[in-house]
């Protein structure tokens, strides 16, 4: 949206093409928020690609460079899964600021100094995801008549709430079940929930809300 927004006042303001500098970052963008590429989201991301390989954003110059993929061929994949989670990564781990800064970045070593920030975030949204798994997985297995429930429920003292997502979708994809994780600090949960294809989660959740 933010790229037709730029498309259409470089059409109103005359300057026809202006737009496609920025066609790589709606590339990104799109595969990073896993939208079906047909139609017009196919186009932004052929053209983005192209412009990748050709003349990228200082910002993702640099977390090309600091993911050491310099020299592969860039796809959709490399956006998805190489990129993408060091820039969710900032966000997830408290500094989201990191990503706009890092693409609006006109200086090649500012950009890098950022990208090499983001990708210690990720490396600590990685190690931070895995113990909480890893808790939530020996809470399951000590527990075996969890397996028989029809929703699992872990929870965790402090758990980091920026993983705690993603720690629901392992453990959904894992036991095939609707599941919570909940970070407990106080009295306060915080939690994230996923669900298996046929179970309205947020249904379930509204039919028992008292």
């Amino acid at each position: 949206i933010a790229f037709k927004l730029v498309q259409e006042l470089c059409g109103r303001l005359n300057l026809a093409g202006r737009h496609l500098e920025y066609v790589d970052l709606a590339a990104l963008g799109t595969v990073a928020d896993i939208v079906e590429l047909t139609d017009e989201n196919r186009i932004i991301v052929w053209a983005g690609l192209k412009k990748i390989q050709r003349r990228p954003n200082p910002g993702i110059q640099a977390l090309l460079k600091v993911s050491e993929v310099n020299g592969r061929e860039i796809d959709t994949w490399l956006l998805s899964y190489i990129l993408a989670p060091r820039i969710n990564a900032a966000g997830r781990m408290g500094d989201a600021s990191r990503g706009v800064r890092l693409f609006t970045a006109i200086d090649s070593v500012q950009a890098e100094s950022i990208a090499r920030q983001m990708q210690q975030d990720n490396i600590l949204r990685q190690k931070t995801q895995e113990e909480i798994l890893q808790k939530s997985v020996e809470a399951i297995e000590a527990d075996p008549s969890r397996k028989d429930e029809k929703v699992i429920v872990v929870c965790g003292e402090g758990w980091h709430h920026g993983v705690i997502g993603i720690v629901a979708s392992h453990l959904t994809e894992r036991y095939y079940k609707p599941c919570f994780v909940l970070s407990i600090q106080g009295d306060t949960a915080t939690g994230s929930a996923r669900s298996i294809h046929g179970f309205n989660i947020f249904s379930a959740m509204e039919y028992c809300r008292e």
